[in-house]
């Protein structure tokens, strides 16, 4: 008999690496923003 085979997403290292750097430019950016409007002296509309 034949096993079931799973055929979920496979995470490999290189898949992993690459989501941590998109999350990481995306939170610089939003940091980045943030530092622009404090300084700036404009209002910054989150809590």
């Amino acid at each position: 008999m034949s096993s079931p085979v799973s055929t979920g997403i496979a995470y490999t290292p290189t898949v992993i690496a690459s989501q941590l750097v998109s999350y990481l430019n995306a939170d610089q950016s939003q940091q980045a923003t943030l530092e622009t409007q404090l300084s700036s002296g404009n209002l910054v509309n989150q809590p």
